[in-house]
């Protein structure tokens, strides 16, 4: 079915006071409840929102962000046009710890493997 989401501290991630559930699809879900984004992938990511009531709601990435989930939780659906506040905030991450710039494992290999050529 999918799992529910903790943070690094190991605290249950909430939106609007409901947990938040992930699923990775291996099928065609409903679409979206915010914007009716309904191209979704096989691997895509759907955030499922318990509400008041027990019901349930079911959100794109995108919107999922726009609600108030933590960015490290973003997944970039495959028909998604992306959301710019979410690359905004992964690159002012990554700009912070340090892991771009040319220390991934790619420019690793490709540093290594240059030395030997010579």
């Amino acid at each position: 079915m999918g799992k529910f989401l903790k943070d690094s501290d190991g605290n249950l991630v909430s939106i609007d006071g409901g947990l938040v559930l992930e699923r990775t699809l291996d099928r065609k879900p409903r679409d979206c409840e915010m914007c009716g984004f309904s191209k979704w992938a096989k691997k895509d990511k759907v955030f499922i929102i318990q509400v008041n009531g027990g019901g349930m709601e079911w959100i794109c990435p995108d919107c999922a962000i726009k609600r108030g989930l933590p960015i490290e939780f973003y997944h970039k659906n495959f028909f998604s046009p992306g959301n710019a506040e979410a690359r905004q905030l992964q690159n002012r991450i990554h700009q912070v710890d340090g892991s771009s710039g040319g220390s991934g494992p790619i420019e690793k290999l490709l540093d290594l493997t240059s030395s030997l050529c010579r």
